[in-house]
């Protein structure tokens, strides 16, 4: 339907950027319940908060980028609310409905610039017009197929044909029963 549209902001809490970490990868979010819908919807994007806890009153504010992977810049976008707060949306209009994990580096602007970089888990699925996602199910074991189903039916219409032409059978070979005149063709008999 291209007159729907849906706007969702999913919030994405980063507590801390560290340069003393020695991690590379940085935490995979464990949110689950955040997704963009495929093909994208005006509108959609996560938000994505930053702040260091040793500062007080986020004084600091925060640069949101991607490492250099040419992909990666053509398939996402980053885009900067302010200093402490930034969107992630989709580049692109479809992105294969899966979860993704997309690398974003957050940069402090302090006098010693502190740098993370970290994955953020992203679900991206086809939705519903309530911008719900929609679930793909595979094949459940042990539910019939088409033609196991069709056997059967027809396996039991077959039973119920066979009993009707026993029944038939059977009336049509059975002897004929003597038919008596019906009692109204006797006249009253006194019984005095």
């Amino acid at each position: 339907d291209a007159g729907l549209s849906a706007t969702a902001d999913v919030t994405i809490r980063i507590l801390e950027v560290k340069k003393d970490n020695p991690s590379k990868d940085g935490p995979i979010s464990d949110k689950t319940d955040e997704h963009l819908c495929t093909p994208r919807r005006e509108g959609q994007r996560l938000l994505i908060p930053a702040w260091d806890r040793k500062l007080a009153g986020n004084s600091i504010a925060f640069v949101f980028g991607f490492p250099n992977d040419a992909t990666l810049l053509g398939q996402w976008k980053v885009t900067a609310l302010n200093g402490t707060h930034a969107y992630l949306s989709m580049a692109v209009r479809y992105i294969e409905p899966a979860v993704h994990h997309v690398p974003i580096v957050i940069t402090g602007n302090g006098t010693d610039p502190l740098s993370r970089s970290l994955q953020l888990r992203v679900t991206v699925c086809r939705c519903n017009t309530h911008g719900d996602c929609k679930i793909d199910v595979d094949r459940m074991d042990g539910m019939p197929t088409l033609s196991s189903a069709l056997g059967i039916i027809l396996g039991t219409l077959a039973a119920i044909g066979l009993i009707l032409i026993i029944i038939f059978c059977h009336l049509a070979h059975s002897p004929t029963i003597k038919k008596t005149e019906a009692p109204e063709a006797f006249p009253l008999r006194s019984t005095a």
